[in-house]
């Protein structure tokens, strides 16, 4: 077996690395690019407020198969809930171009997983599609509307909607 040369040359200073990896974001080093200016003082903002909990159109402006860091297969979409669906009483400022949620709870359904099949088959209804198919297309997602039921949670401190639930349009 061939020996690995080892090399025990210094790193460089920590702020002149830089690092690009799709997906993630490179470090920052001591220069301007750390600096945000705001146009007013922080505290002079409004605090968000998440939508309150509930049913809410949406339509779906992105769906993926994606596989996970333990290699198992699942539906990424993201929605979109309008700003003329928010409540009356729901300053729009919140979210001026729309809530955007995430919902990956669907596993890519197989022969031998038939709770896959079963979220496979509600996912495909919520959005209006047939069942009676032996392809999906994760792609075929975007465009369609459903009903999403959002809870109201926190998320390091700061308010937050997720996902609870998908559903057929009334």
């Amino acid at each position: 077996m061939a020996k690995k040369k080892v090399t025990t040359e210094p790193v460089a200073e920590l702020e002149e690395l830089k690092v690009e990896t799709k997906g993630k974001s490179k470090m920052a080093n001591n220069t301007s690019d750390s600096i945000v200016e705001l146009d007013m003082d922080l505290d002079s903002y409004a605090d968000y407020e998440a939508l309150p909990a509930g049913p809410f159109p949406a339509e779906c402006i992105l769906g993926e198969k994606r596989i996970s860091d333990n290699g198992n297969e699942y539906f990424y979409l993201q929605f979109l809930i309008h700003p003329d669906d928010f409540p009356a009483d729901y300053d729009r400022e919140n979210a001026p171009e729309g809530a955007r949620l995430t919902w990956a709870c669907t596993s890519v359904p197989t022969a031998k997983n038939r709770r896959a099949i079963t979220a496979a088959k509600n996912l495909l209804r919520a959005l209006g599609m047939p069942t009676n198919v032996n392809t999906i297309n994760a792609g075929e997602f975007e465009g369609k509307k459903c009903k999403v039921i959002i809870n109201k949670g926190e998320y390091n401190g700061s308010p937050n909607n997720q996902i609870q639930s998908l559903e057929a349009l009334d």
